[in-house]
């Protein structure tokens, strides 16, 4: 799902899909502070669906976080800013292995 220009999404589900309900999802963050309001809604968000969300891992950079997802490391990112971020969406392997799941807050 592509989204709008200036969307913040919650983006990129490993491999495309969300794990089983009895499966942990670990959360990513890239340090920025004005990043954890939307990770713990996301958290509590997923809490309350079922799934068993586990500890915030924390890596500096938002190019290393896409990566991350994109190879399993970790269940989801859900501060993907578009166009901003769109480069590292593509680099980490795209539509093929991230997927963007909704919207948090537009424009």
């Amino acid at each position: 799902m592509k989204i709008e220009c200036g969307m913040l999404a919650i983006a990129m589900m490993a491999g495309c899909a969300m794990p089983a309900m009895a499966d942990q999802v670990k959360p990513a963050w890239s340090g920025a502070t004005e990043e954890l309001f939307q990770t713990f809604i996301v958290d509590e968000g997923l809490k309350e669906l079922g799934y068993d969300v586990g500890e915030l891992t924390q890596i500096s950079s938002v190019q290393l976080v896409h990566t991350a997802v994109a190879n399993g490391d970790l269940t989801f990112y859900p501060v993907h800013w578009v166009p901003l971020h769109d480069t590292f969406w593509k680099a980490s392997g795209g539509d093929e292995k991230l997927m963007s799941v909704g919207t948090l807050i537009k424009n």
